[in-house]
């Protein structure tokens, strides 16, 4: 009646496979976030790796594959959020050489939350400074040309085309009395005539 005479070897059979039957599932919820890692999708492993940690807290798990689990999932995530980082910096790049300042705006904003999600789960330093090297690149880089006169280089009137020009063509001439270099007999001959 109050528990008494219940087989409490079927029990923890029953927990055993109850356990390993989580196991499983969290194994499976870490290979999906693998998938999503590999790829980089952001918007998918993030939601990922919050099931696996929901699934994690149940107290069933065992320590030990619980930290496995949690590890894993991290690294996993970081991955994925460094290799979007890199992505999308080079995506910026891209659009700063091309000239297209809103694509590239864009793609600088979505490296940045990429970077700083990535950082937040332990990503190197070193990375870290890649990135910013690639988004100052990135943002030094384009939108400056112009077909039309500028303030630092307003447009030359027809006077100053004319004397830049002749100014040009006077430094293409030779100066009188200039001397001519002798290299062989021909050019000593040469300059004989013209200094006669």
């Amino acid at each position: 009646m109050f528990g008494f005479g219940k087989n409490k070897s079927g029990d923890s059979e029953e927990d055993e496979k109850r356990i390993e039957a989580l196991k499983l599932s969290i194994v499976t919820a870490v290979e999906h976030l693998r998938a999503h890692a590999r790829v980089p999708t952001p918007d998918r492993a993030e939601p990922a790796a919050k099931r696996i940690q929901e699934m994690l807290k149940n107290p069933k798990v065992p320590p030990e594959f619980r930290k496995d689990a949690q590890d894993a999932a991290d690294k996993l995530q970081r991955e994925c959020f460094m290799k979007a980082a890199d992505e999308a910096g080079r995506a910026a790049l891209k659009a700063a050489m091309s000239g297209d300042n809103d694509a590239r705006n864009e793609s600088v904003k979505k490296t940045r939350d990429y970077l700083g999600k990535a950082m937040s789960l332990k990503a190197p330093k070193e990375f870290k400074m890649a990135c910013d090297r690639v988004l100052d690149i990135a943002q030094m880089t384009g939108g400056i040309k112009s077909d039309k006169p500028t303030k630092a280089k307003p447009q030359m009137t027809k006077a100053e085309v004319e004397s830049k020009e002749a100014a040009k063509h006077k430094l293409d001439e030779p100066k009188e009395g200039a001397e001519i270099p002798v290299k062989g007999k021909a050019e000593k001959d040469l300059k004989n005539l013209t200094n006669a």
